[in-house]
């Protein structure tokens, strides 16, 4: 069975909907059932151009409410332009999904629907692209309304 938001006449217009489901399943354990967490329980770090709320795990000295039978974490993180976070150095497997926009990790731009799975001890951290060129060129730059007739060429710097 599947719900549709927009088909739903009691809900309102919403706009897109993207969403990661993530399902853990310890190796032979007993789960002892479904937990819930209401995001205002979950550990929220908000401030230089950065909110990230932890959902499971421990990183950058907070821990989320979440059982976990391993050392691990998971976030949201939403960076501003030009606004970076290192990973936590404490977590052998660490990886980065973008989810929208593009951030930049070790000199090397990565898109939305990219992953990266990084080595254990690598130093990493993930930076918002600043606004680049390329948005310029190709037309990723909103334009007030209605100016849209000429295109100027970005100075070179």
């Amino acid at each position: 069975m599947s719900w549709n938001p927009t088909l739903d006449p009691h809900c309102p217009e919403i706009g897109n909907l993207n969403a990661i489901e993530t399902i853990i399943i310890p190796r032979s354990r007993d789960l002892g059932g479904f937990e819930h967490h209401g995001r205002q329980d979950l550990p929220l770090l908000d401030g230089e151009g950065k909110s990230v709320r932890l959902i499971i795990g421990n990183a950058w000295g907070e821990t989320a409410p979440v059982r976990t039978f391993s050392e691990m974490f998971y976030a949201d993180v939403l960076l501003e332009r030009g606004a970076s976070i290192p990973l936590p150095e404490n977590h052998e497997d660490r990886g980065v999904y973008v989810t929208s926009g593009s951030i930049n990790v070790a000199g090397q731009d990565f898109a939305a629907g990219q992953m990266m799975v990084f080595r254990p001890g690598d130093k990493i951290e993930a930076a918002k692209v600043a606004w680049a060129a390329g948005d310029w060129a190709h037309g990723r730059f909103q334009l007030p309304p209605d100016d849209n007739d000429e295109f100027i060429p970005l100075p070179e710097a």
